[in-house]
């Protein structure tokens, strides 16, 4: 691949955090589902969650606007939340 092919290339702005020791996954329903083996979720018009049951989530091309709503959204699955979440 030559320098101008990797211009072309779409980016996707990723985001991993650490929000609790554990999400309750069952409880979250049928909501906006993409898949289930990583559960993913959408978010917004192009953004993608995928979220583990041991307390992570991670963000694929998900404003910051909008990922306060989501996270704010999954507070009542998450158990023992972190006190301060973990970002990677």
């Amino acid at each position: 691949m030559n320098a101008t092919s990797k211009s072309t290339l779409p980016t996707v702005k990723a985001r991993g955090r650490l929000i609790g020791k554990q999400l309750d996954l069952r409880s979250l329903g049928q909501a906006k589902r993409i898949a289930v083996q990583s559960l993913t979720l959408s978010s917004g018009e192009k953004g993608l969650a995928v979220l583990f049951r041991y307390g992570a989530v991670v963000l694929f091309d998900v404003p910051v606007e909008q990922e306060a709503e989501l996270i704010a959204s999954l507070t009542p699955l998450v158990r023992e939340s972190v006190a301060r979440m973990e970002t990677e």
